[in-house]
């Protein structure tokens, strides 16, 4: 025989049930105690007559939703948080997880996934005012350095660009100028600096 375990809700439900049943008490009275319209105390009745206490509590109670995520994929979410994105937001992250590791998941899935984890969301900040960390002072020679790379195909001030960059010894100069990006892919060995879209370096530094 089957066990069921009834809290104090389906107790109450069992009870309102079998008064219902016996006469001393009245359909109206019962949906008032149980909080219950009338259909719903009959269907009630009409199972508990059929099946007893295993009829109160619900079917799917303990029981696994089948779109509920693995235990592998949590673990897999919040180990690539703690220790690859911890400074990705929410929508950042899930983005990631979705384009590097294949794992597509909602945004809200994954906030629970970290507040489970004790992993909250990076504090949002606001933008910080940029500030250069080098001041290159325009020379005659990058001004020539700039003549020869416009021979490559630069425009004036690209080219200026790029050839200040050069001079400062920067590892990489972030641009969105696709004529620029191209540009410099096709004479990538030409060039003393690499040029970047800000989006592509950010995610090449957070997966690296």
């Amino acid at each position: 025989m089957n066990q069921v375990t009834l809290t104090t809700q389906d107790q109450q439900t069992l009870e309102a049930s079998a008064t219902l049943d016996s006469g001393h008490s009245t359909a109206a009275e019962a949906t008032a105690l149980l909080g219950v319209g009338l259909r719903q105390v009959r269907r009630k009745l009409a199972a508990s007559r059929r099946e007893g206490a295993a009829s109160i509590p619900h079917k799917n109670r303990a029981r696994k939703p089948a779109h509920a995520l693995s235990e592998d994929t949590r673990a897999t979410v919040a180990q690539l948080s703690r220790y690859k994105c911890f400074d990705c937001n929410d929508h950042h992250f899930q983005e990631l997880l979705a384009q590097r590791e294949g794992i597509a998941l909602s945004v809200s899935s994954v906030r629970r996934i970290r507040h489970e984890a004790s992993l909250a969301s990076p504090r949002k900040r606001r933008a910080p005012r940029h500030r250069a960390r080098k001041w290159v002072a325009l020379e005659a020679e990058h001004v020539q350095r700039a003549r020869v790379l416009q021979t490559l195909g630069l425009g004036e001030y690209d080219a200026l660009h790029v050839a200040c960059a050069e001079a400062g010894a920067a590892e990489v100069l972030l641009t969105r100028d696709d004529r620029l990006l191209r540009t410099a892919a096709r004479h990538a060995a030409e060039l003393h600096v690499r040029a970047a879209n800000p989006v592509d370096w950010l995610r090449e530094m957070v997966w690296r």
